[in-house]
């Protein structure tokens, strides 16, 4: 009897878990064509019969042959299936395979990375998670009794040091970061599935995938500000071709694909492609910067000039760079990079332009995106670890909560976007308030009118929060939209 009811409370141990992880398995079927859906799980009654049980457990290895990694991610990215629990089934069941194959390790890289992620604290990507703490959140994963010895320590750490010296995409790839990381993995070799090497390679990945988002940010940042450059000079196209753009490409057109780098890429990965033309419109940008340029019918001193050498001679180390970084594709997978997803132009939000302080001051802000960007630049660039900010812009200073600058500094979902919005709004006002107390002309209504466009898209964000059952993003976004209230409220007293 005590042998019966064991097995009893197993099977109903199995059924509940294969019911479970059928609510992802199942969604991977429908969106990738993977094959027929299981009929024993999609028949509602549990059935004591381990015949069957075989079936569906045959049916798992089914789908898990088939899928691959950039399948899941994409699924975990457009869905609310991204959850703790599942994210936690999944790692299992692939532990569980004592599979050390390329595919189950990529996998296996990938959601331990996005599990540390979910459970990490908030502060998390303000400063070094150390080992220990990696290891503490993994335990419900590994079922440890004591944090294991590290390996790898030693080549994670060079990594990780010269990731930290990079100042743009262009130095990651040239230095061949991506594939040093890879080495180390590839390194572990039939150890790699071992609890204390994954809790390392997981470290690894964060830090990796933080790492990544500061430089593209950076490099977002200086095309933006070159963009403002050339504009400022009155120049309306730039010679992107190398880029796969055209050789007059609106400058308009050009920030708007900087805008698309913000969203989430859901393609399978190919290391060279995704960030390729992100690295070559920096490269054509401060190029057609740093040519002299006339407005078209003002008589030219001198003839024209050809393409810069430094430009025709960086373009073919970046492609070789891009080239040799498609061999660590399953590294830049585990770090979830991001890459432009173009919209609608129905959808394209055109920038609301308000210019403040006229031309005797051209380095204030002149725009929410402008606002943005320098706060943005100094946050990356001060890399702080504190739980609230202080930014300095033009005449204001701005305090900014520990969720605001995570917003900068991490971004890359739309919960982020807003808050961005928001603060540069915030910050937009303030320095508007600053400027007329100390006596500039400000077009103080034009600015409250951007400013309330921008509180009624935040208001719009946290409804759909609610409706996702976003609880932290709600929250956020309303306590970010309640300091931005309280900023218009105080302009609209003046």
């Amino acid at each position: 009897m005590a042998t019966a009811v064991m097995n009893l409370a197993e099977i109903s141990q199995q059924w509940e878990l294969s019911r479970k992880l059928y609510v992802v398995y199942s969604a991977l079927v429908h969106n990738f064509a993977l094959g027929e859906t299981c009929r024993d799980l999609d028949n509602p009654i549990n059935r004591a019969d381990a015949t069957v049980l075989d079936r569906i457990a045959t049916w798992f290895d089914a789908v898990d042959a088939k899928v691959e990694v950039h399948q899941i991610r994409q699924l975990l990215q457009a869905t609310q299936l991204s959850t703790e629990e599942n994210l936690r089934l999944l790692l299992k069941r692939q532990l569980n395979h004592k599979s050390n194959s390329a595919a189950t390790r990529d996998k296996v890289d990938y959601l331990l990375v996005q599990y540390f992620a979910h459970c990490a604290p908030h502060d998390s990507h303000h400063r070094m998670m150390s080992l220990e703490e990696v290891a503490d959140i993994l335990r419900p994963i590994f079922g440890y009794a004591h944090i294991p010895a590290m390996p790898y320590s030693d080549a994670i750490h060079k990594v990780l040091s010269s990731l930290d010296q990079c100042k743009s995409l262009n130095d990651l790839l040239l230095q061949g970061i991506l594939q040093q990381a890879r080495g180390v993995k590839d390194g572990a070799k039939e150890d790699f599935l071992e609890p204390a090497v994954l809790i390392a390679f997981t470290r690894l990945n964060y830090l990796m995938r933080l790492g990544f988002f500061r430089l593209m940010h950076a490099d977002l940042h200086a095309i933006r500000h070159a963009l403002h450059q050339v504009e400022f000079r009155s120049q309306k196209t730039i010679d992107c071709s190398i880029a796969g753009l055209s050789a007059e490409e609106p400058v308009a057109a050009v920030r708007q694909i900087c805008h698309e780098w913000k969203k989430p890429f859901r393609a399978a990965y190919s290391a060279g492609n995704n960030f390729r033309q992100l690295v070559l419109i920096r490269a054509a940008v401060e190029n057609a910067l740093a040519q002299p340029f006339e407005l078209p019918g003002a008589r030219v001193a001198e003839p024209e000039q050809a393409p810069s050498k430094s430009m025709t001679a960086e373009v073919p180390v970046i492609e070789a760079a891009l080239a040799a970084s498609a061999s660590a594709g399953a590294t830049l997978a585990a770090v979830a990079v991001p890459v432009p997803a173009v919209e609608a132009p129905s959808q394209q939000r055109s920038p609301h332009r308000v210019t403040i302080g006229g031309s005797k001051n051209p380095a204030l802000p002149q725009d929410v995106d402008s606002c943005l960007e320098l706060i943005a630049t100094q946050l990356l660039t001060a890399k702080q670890t504190v739980s609230v900010t202080h930014v300095y812009l033009n005449k204001a200073k701005l305090l900014l909560a520990s969720w605001e600058v995570s917003a900068f500094i991490r971004g890359g979902d739309e919960v982020s976007d807003a808050l961005q919005r928001a603060v540069a709004a915030r910050a937009l006002l303030a320095i508007s308030l600053a400027c007329s107390a100390s006596g500039d002309e400000i077009d103080l209504s034009g600015v409250l009118t951007v400013c309330k466009r921008e509180a009624a898209n935040l208001n719009a964000r946290i409804d759909v929060a609610k409706r996702s059952k976003d609880i932290d993003g709600a929250v956020n976004l309303a306590a970010t939209g309640k300091r931005l209230q309280t900023t218009i409220a105080e302009a609209e007293k003046r």
